[in-house]
């Protein structure tokens, strides 16, 4: 007999444990104690943004796949939220690519940003709406722009921040997989780096470095999974144009690679790098790569088949920074996991 919804929610049972393994010196606690839980099925890289600035709970997009039957796969994107896991809305956009989500404004002019490439365009074209409620989406005006491999969003500087790896334009050429940073509704900037799929974003939540200025961070990985890093200050995306400022991601002296997009996320006074590893189980890692502890890396046993998602927020000064992720799993009906913890 299928198990529904809800049951493979609250089954005691229904994933492995999340322990993360420390190759560096660090032992993260609470990661040790996290469990998985499977929340649907997906065809590509899930998103996550984390609760909202006015409350709100935080959100989790992903493109349906088949079932847990390992039926076909409709394509259309799920929204479910932290209250009601067991109940996603359904939105009438169908993608087969990575989803990017972020929230934008402040109080009652609180909205959730969506990204999506569309799955019947074959230039994959960039769409972006915006919801009050999280279950209808005002469309932005549609873009001529066209990505490989999804989208990634992040907001930073009051502002929601766009990266794409670039397609082959509305004529449907060949793709150039050149990485794109725009301001939601500003020009990109397009950097001299490929990626052959979606870049990853995270914005400086407030911690502020040595230059006095917030940080937007952007990572990407080459057409080998190695993987590098670059930063801007605000929003001065010319300076990710500077070659001095990229830097290959290495640990103990050896490049790191990775499967599939990877991922950003800051908490507190460090950056965090997620990524699923080239070996043969995809195994999820998560290294520090600036900030305090930067070098430190973790190995997790959970196993990825698409790019991991990350979030992460701050709970008060007694509580401090938490997190959680979210990916597809590598079982045959391609299970969106969410993991409650994070070694933050």
């Amino acid at each position: 007999m299928e198990l529904s919804r809800r049951q493979l929610l609250t089954a005691a049972s229904v994933a492995t444990a999340g322990a993360f393994v420390s190759t560096a010196g660090l032992t993260p606690a609470a990661a040790a104690a996290a469990t998985a839980t499977l929340i649907g099925t997906t065809v590509a890289a899930p998103a996550i943004v984390g609760p909202g600035p006015s409350g709100q709970p935080f959100q989790i997009a992903f493109a349906g796949g088949g079932g847990y039957g390992a039926g076909a796969p409709n394509h259309l994107i799920n929204i479910a939220h932290g209250n009601d896991l067991a109940h996603p809305r359904v939105l009438p956009y169908r993608t087969g690519d990575a989803l990017g989500l972020a929230w934008d404004g402040s109080g009652m002019s609180t909205s959730l940003t969506l990204a999506w490439t569309h799955y019947y365009d074959r230039t994959r074209r960039l769409n972006l709406g915006r919801s009050a409620n999280g279950a209808t989406f005002d469309l932005f005006p549609a873009s001529s722009h066209t990505c490989l491999g999804g989208v990634a969003l992040t907001r930073h500087d009051n502002a929601v921040i766009v990266g794409w790896a670039g397609g082959g334009g509305p004529g449907g050429g060949a793709p150039d997989g050149r990485v794109n940073v725009a301001a939601l509704g500003g020009r990109p900037v397009t950097l001299p780096w490929r990626t052959p799929s979606a870049p990853a974003l995270a914005g400086d939540p407030g911690v502020f470095w040595p230059d006095g200025r917030p940080r937007l961070y952007v990572c990407w990985r080459d057409a080998e999974g190695y993987l590098y890093f670059t930063y801007c200050g605000y929003r001065d995306f010319g300076e990710l144009l500077d070659r001095r400022r990229v830097q290959r991601v290495e640990t103990r002296g050896k490049a790191e690679r990775s499967s599939q997009s990877p991922a950003l996320a800051f908490s507190g006074d460090r950056l965090y790098l997620a990524w699923p590893a080239v070996d043969r189980a995809h195994h999820i890692n998560v290294k520090i790569i600036a900030g305090a502890g930067a070098g430190q890396k973790m190995t997790g046993s959970e196993t990825a088949s698409s790019a991991i998602a990350v979030q992460s927020h701050y709970r008060g000064s007694a509580r401090g920074w938490t997190g959680r992720y979210v990916y597809r799993g590598t079982d045959r009906i391609g299970g969106v996991y969410l993991t409650d913890a994070m070694p933050l």
